[in-house]
């Protein structure tokens, strides 16, 4: 069932207060993507955002933009959790992982714009704001992670390099 609005990336688990990671299965993971004009476009703003997001000095600030592009990337693109019926999602590797990490895997859609729903997703999790148990410097290095994930992202989908 393909979903639409604001519930395209949820299942009922999310609606018991339980958010799952949504994925594409490895299978489907494209080493290049060939995105039409408006879909670049679309993808080549959202990275442009995100890496500014990465950039906000107040991790609430931070979280909330990418909380923001979370909501507008729910809204523009469609997907929907696979079923046993949509064939094999994988090795029993894969499941261990998937049931270890509380992920959803996905098919439909974009697929340039299923990893970047996922990175920001991570992204919202890793980077919200935490008490002092997360120094400034390995927060830094999550950030960097993030935006080296976002320009890779970037290159696969043949918008050449980001700032």
């Amino acid at each position: 069932m393909i979903h639409s609005g604001t519930d395209i990336w949820k299942d009922s688990a999310e609606t018991e207060g339980n958010p799952r990671l949504a994925l594409l299965p490895p299978t489907d993971l494209p080493s290049e993507i060939r995105l039409d004009g408006s879909e670049s476009d679309a993808m080549r703003g959202l990275l442009h955002a995100f890496l500014s997001a990465l950039d906000a000095t107040e991790p609430a600030q931070r979280v909330a933009w990418i909380g923001a592009l979370l909501a507008g990337l729910d809204q523009t693109f469609g997907t929907r959790a696979m079923q046993s019926a949509d064939g094999p999602t994988g090795s029993a590797e894969v499941a261990d992982f998937d049931g270890y990490f509380n992920v959803r895997r996905i098919c439909g859609g974009p697929p340039a714009f299923a990893l970047a729903h996922g990175m920001l997703q991570t992204a919202q999790a890793v980077l919200a704001p935490r008490g002092p148990d997360l120094p400034e410097a390995q927060l830094r290095i999550q950030i960097d992670g993030f935006a080296s994930y976002a320009r890779l992202l970037a290159r696969i989908c043949g918008l050449g390099e980001l700032r």
